[in-house]
């Protein structure tokens, strides 16, 4: 009899628990669901954003905030962007501010601001390119940015910004620009271009393809800054790279050691039809690397699907280069 009396109790109870979480879910906490402040090991970014009275950027009058700014640095940044802060630290991320701001005739269309203090405009870039959406439409903002349907990404300098909303209307995001523009107009960046950018041919290159990885390009330790784009040349899809090193010897040791880096890990040696002076070619894991270097820099073709479409590519890139001759 007294287990049946446990057991009807224990029924009881649970049947209450089920019911306040059903009542709860109707009337939640809107500051526990927006999210607080960090507090503690918080610090300034290394260069002052612009001041504005109770957040970091100048709103439009559409705007308001609907919570206080906070402040990451490189050890709480998981706190906040848990997955994804590796790609900003290994990027060189300082620090990164955000805050939330909603329309004002609309409180429940929100946004988040968030700037990240990349040190410079390449780190800045870096973060920007490698998770560049398939669905980009590119904007006048600034000389890297771009839109999506519910967000804004631009390089502002050492700045990389992110804009980003749940309720994707005209409105929010015509505010969201605005509150952009301002930003960019505040923070007037010292570097607006990346000059390696201009060393690719513009024949047959992807729409918003550049890519800038700082470290460990395609697995080699020795590849670094290296920038790249994604190409089309007679209905093959390939991947041009290069990099400009301090002197003409380097560039030169640099090829060579990722030729070797090749062969050592599987690769064997092509042929090539010398297209391009002093490429080396290689077959790897079934496709096809090439590469070379034309003073400074070394550039190359990566992944390519045969010999024939790489030695088109590299002749393009190498054109490209030569003209340029830095």
């Amino acid at each position: 009899m007294t287990e049946i009396y446990v057991g009807s109790v224990i029924l009881l109870v649970l049947v209450i628990v089920a019911a306040g979480v059903f009542v709860k879910q109707f009337h939640y906490d809107r500051a526990v669901f927006l999210g607080a402040a960090p507090s503690g090991s918080a610090v300034e970014p290394s260069a002052p954003l612009s001041p504005a009275v109770n957040t970091f950027v100048d709103l439009p009058g559409e705007l308001t905030p609907l919570s206080a700014p906070e402040v990451f640095n490189p050890d709480n940044l998981y706190d906040k962007i848990d997955g994804k802060a590796e790609l900003y630290l290994s990027a060189g991320a300082l620090g990164m501010r955000c805050q939330r701001f909603a329309l004002k005739n609309d409180p429940k269309t929100w946004m988040e601001f968030f700037v990240y203090d990349m040190d410079n405009l390449r780190q800045s870039f870096a973060v920007y390119s490698m998770q560049q959406r398939a669905d980009a439409q590119l904007l006048d903002l600034a000389t890297y940015a771009y839109k999506t349907k519910n967000a804004l990404f631009f390089c502002c300098g050492r700045y990389y910004v992110e804009a980003v909303t749940a309720s994707p209307t005209e409105e929010m995001m015509a505010a969201m620009l605005l509150v952009s523009r301002q930003f960019v107009a505040r923070n007037p960046p010292q570097e607006t271009r990346l000059a390696e950018l201009d060393l690719f041919p513009s024949e047959h290159l992807a729409p918003n393809s550049y890519i800038f990885q700082p470290a460990d390009a395609f697995g080699f330790d020795q590849f670094k800054n290296i920038f790249s784009a994604r190409y089309t040349v007679n209905g093959a899809e390939v991947m041009a790279f290069l990099t400009v090193r301090p002197t003409a010897e380097e560039a030169t040791a640099l090829s060579a050691a990722y030729q070797q880096f090749l062969l050592t890990n599987g690769g064997r040696n092509l042929p090539g039809a010398g297209k391009v002076p002093a490429a080396s070619l290689a077959e790897m894991l079934g496709s096809v690397e090439l590469v070379f270097s034309r003073g400074k820099v070394v550039g190359g073709v990566h992944a390519a699907p045969s010999a024939e479409a790489a030695e088109q590519m590299a002749a393009l890139l190498y054109k490209k280069i030569s003209e340029a001759a830095p």
